[in-house]
C-alpha cells in the first residue's frame, strides 16, 4: 500500500530526499508532500472502488 508507494518513489526518484515526514493535508517539504501524497492516493482508491461496487450493486 503506501509504505511501497513510498518506497518506490525513494528508489526510482534520485532527488527525494529519504523515508521520512509527517502526513499533512499540505506539506510543508518534499518528505511531508510525499506522506500526504501517499495517503491522498490511497483514499482515491478506496473511494473510486467502493463507488463503483456501490454502482454494481
Amino acid at each position: 500500500g503506501m509504505r511501497l508507494m513510498r518506497e518506490a518513489l525513494y528508489r526510482d526518484t534520485r532527488q527525494i530526499p529519504p523515508e521520512g515526514g509527517t502526513p499533512q493535508l499540505f506539506g510543508r517539504n518534499t518528505r511531508d508532500c510525499v506522506w500526504g501524497g501517499s495517503v491522498h492516493a490511497v483514499a482515491a482508491a478506496i473511494d473510486g472502488i467502493s463507488t463503483r461496487m456501490m454502482a454494481a450493486g
